[in-house]
């Protein structure tokens, strides 16, 4: 019974913390060691969806900084006679 409460309890503060987050990608910042091996794989894959979500993005900013380059560069081109 006291394992359920420590899991319920952990679960529970995950949800109510979420509901209060507006950038909710921002809850692997939140959630605490929650000592019990599903919880950890839960914020394990939490970890690895966020790490992924970063690595995304920076990715996409990678591709608009060499596009912005890009036509800079072709502007700067076409200005040239």
């Amino acid at each position: 019974m006291a394992e359920f409460l420590k899991k319920r309890s952990f679960y529970n503060d995950c949800l109510k913390k979420l509901e209060q987050l507006d950038q909710k990608y921002l809850i692997t910042e939140m959630i605490e060691n929650p000592g019990f091996i599903e919880g950890e794989l839960f914020c394990e894959a939490l970890y690895d969806i966020d790490k992924s979500m970063k690595e995304r993005i920076n990715d996409i900013e990678e591709v608009q900084k060499e596009f912005k380059e890009y036509v800079e560069l072709w502007i700067h081109e076409i200005k040239v006679p």
